[in-house]
């Protein structure tokens, strides 16, 4: 299978290395090229990053397009790029010929560009959502989603995201089994689906805390979300008394205590019923629920759908 990086002046390092890294790593782990990496700019030649990295690349018409391969649009910080019809004849002859186009950041702004008269959903990320509105009405955005596949087209946030959505990609064609060893290879702490959060629920709440002290306690309930996690241990553990950590906790994070612990034991159990294989009973009882039913009625609060139904729709993602 070829991948094209469709690579603009001044694009973002990242979005490009973390998909390219999937794609090599798991030629790497197979031990056979399921996948050649092409690198792909509109004259060919080198092509610098926004960092100083520059690739060397391959021109528009040094490329014959197949309906086997998958584009991907790589762009910078422009949420209004100047391209030429030359990029837009390109692109929407890669949209009429491939098997995907995957827009990475910014460069669903270069796709959109070039599909005026296509409607579809995507997202990209959260600081060009009112750019991405006003600009190109054509697009349904999705606000809080990681990435976002629809039809051929894919798109995601960008930065790690696009790492995620690469995943699913290599999960698609290859399976579960080789995108979870990729995943580890990288040293990921989880991967994100399509229906998960571009900004995680527990990195919001580091961003609330006002000292390390939180920070801290919000590891501690992580390794302890086994434990009995009641008000009255958690304040001793914070050497406070109940009322006072109470008072702090709804001040640092806007969260009861019992909600913070609810929260971060649900986001623990998606995460293992996401990644793993493990057992809903496993599961249950790893994540302090003591009983699958109490499991059950936490996913009913928080997702409307019961584990089972949840693994159910990953097998198909």
């Amino acid at each position: 299978m070829r991948l094209l990086f469709y690579c603009t002046d001044n694009f973002q390092l990242m979005d490009l290395s973390g998909p390219a890294d999937v794609f090599t790593i798991a030629n790497i782990l197979s031990e056979q090229q399921l996948f050649e990496l092409v690198y792909v700019s509109q004259f060919g030649g080198s092509v610098v990053s926004n960092s100083g990295v520059s690739i060397e690349t391959h021109s528009f018409e040094e490329l014959a397009l197949d309906k086997n391969d998958t584009l991907f649009i790589v762009n910078g910080l422009d949420s209004n790029p100047d391209q030429s019809q030359k990029v837009d004849d390109f692109i929407r002859n890669a949209y009429e010929k491939v098997e995907s186009v995957c827009s990475i950041c910014t460069g669903l702004f270069v796709l959109a560009k070039a599909l005026p008269n296509t409607y579809f959903n995507a997202t990209t990320h959260w600081r060009y959502f009112d750019d991405l509105k006003d600009q190109h009405p054509n697009i349904s955005l999705d606000h809080t989603a990681p990435f976002v596949n629809d039809g051929k087209i894919w798109s995601s946030a960008g930065i790690s995201t696009a790492i995620d959505m690469s995943l699913s990609l290599l999960e698609n064609a290859y399976g579960k089994k080789i995108a979870q060893q990729v995943a580890m290879a990288m040293v990921l702490p989880s991967r994100r689906r399509q229906n998960d959060l571009q900004i995680s629920f527990h990195l919001l709440l580091q961003f609330e805390c006002s000292s390390t002290k939180w920070e801290n306690l919000l590891h501690w309930i992580q390794e302890h979300i086994a434990d009995d996690l009641s008000i009255e241990n958690i304040a001793d553990h914070m050497a406070m008394s109940p009322r006072n950590f109470t008072r702090h906790c709804g001040k640092e994070f806007g969260l009861t205590p019992k909600k913070l612990v609810e929260k971060i034991r649900f986001d623990t159990a998606l995460s293992l019923l996401q990644e793993t294989t493990f057992t809903l009973s496993y599961i249950a009882t790893r994540c302090g629920y003591k009983r699958e039913e109490n499991m059950k009625r936490a996913f009913m609060k928080f997702l409307d759908k019961t584990p089972n139904t949840v693994r159910k729709e990953l097998v198909g993602v």
